[in-house]
């Protein structure tokens, strides 16, 4: 497969989960994969990292009681992975061995006191860099998780920013949104989802376009007390942003949001998800798809594991 790399300009993001059992043993796993047909791609597509997070909110056979505040079994799980028709790129290993990013990480300053905050850096290196065109607006479609088990997860606010410079002037410049999650659902209700609505703060009228450097995502436990004594809202809580208000500039299929997690390229948050960065992109052509064999060891509880892919598709042609 050949794929020009210049074609490849719009972000992409495809978001899949599974469920995975507790332990049957000490010593022993349990097995999953994602399902084939949620990892198939319906257009080509460049990968280049897969972000891959967990609900530990859930309540079903998987997940027989909420853990805790803060649990994570990422440390339990051992995968392979490969690309379809290929052979296992190498034997089972700790999925935290797949993760190399320490330097690049955020200690959450979250102390029971209530004080503190974390941060995501997102930096897109697509062969042409984004734009938000003069008179577009950032907007950030959201979604606060279903879970299964009372009470939903709290309401409370994300601040999201996108930073560059000026096509003409080359100025620093950004565009600010507060994106205000609601409670949770307590499935099997609808989801608690709606999209942010443009104000002077997200709308670039500079009378040129603002080229796109980073996205930063930031919680803070002043205006999302939970941090403070639940930092799972950094994997309960999804997003998508929008550059401009055309359908075809999505970097996600409509209604399709992925874990905040999912955008910490450049810096990601401690402890809460293991990111596997290709050395080249993965080409992926219509139809083909990477698979994840998925064991998990402890006894104690299952979760659900979200993998995102993230990387770069073709815009669709005008």
């Amino acid at each position: 497969m050949d794929f020009n790399r210049d074609e490849f300009s719009l972000p992409n993001f495809k978001t899949v989960e599974v469920p995975i059992d507790l332990a049957p043993a000490p010593g022993l796993f349990s097995e999953a994969q994602f399902d084939i047909d949620d990892l198939q791609y319906d257009y080509d597509a460049l990968i280049d990292r897969v972000v891959i997070t967990e609900n530990t909110l859930l309540y079903n056979t998987a997940i027989p009681a909420d853990p805790g505040a803060g649990t994570s079994i990422l440390p339990s799980l051992q995968v392979r992975w490969w690309k379809d028709k290929e052979y296992p790129y190498g034997d089972f290993l700790p999925l935290i061995a797949l993760d190399d990013r320490r330097p690049r990480l955020c200690e959450v300053d979250a102390p029971p006191v209530g004080n503190g905050f974390g941060q995501l850096v997102w930096e897109p290196k697509g062969p042409v860099p984004l734009r938000v065109k003069y008179q577009d607006s950032l907007v950030v479609d959201w979604e606060n998780s279903s879970v299964a088990q009372a009470p939903g997860f709290p309401a409370g606010t994300v601040h999201f920013a996108v930073q560059g410079y000026l096509a003409n002037t080359k100025r620093p410049y950004a565009l600010y949104v507060p994106i205000g999650f609601t409670l949770g659902a307590i499935a099997p209700a609808a989801l608690v989802a709606d999209q942010t609505a443009p104000a002077n703060a997200s709308r670039n009228m500079t009378g040129q376009d603002l080229i796109v450097r980073r996205m930063v995502a930031v919680i803070d436990s002043a205006h999302y007390p939970t941090l403070a004594v639940d930092p799972r809202i950094w994997r309960q809580l999804r997003i998508m942003p929008r550059l401009s208000g055309k359908e075809s500039e999505r970097f996600a299929p409509y209604r399709e949001r992925a874990p905040l997690v999912a955008f910490g390229d450049s810096v990601q948050v401690n402890n809460h998800a293991i990111t596997i960065e290709f050395y080249e992109p993965i080409p992926i052509d219509r139809l083909a798809s990477v698979k994840f064999e998925i064991r998990n060891f402890n006894v104690t509880t299952g979760t659900q594991l979200i993998a995102t892919f993230c990387g770069w598709r073709r815009p669709p042609k005008d």
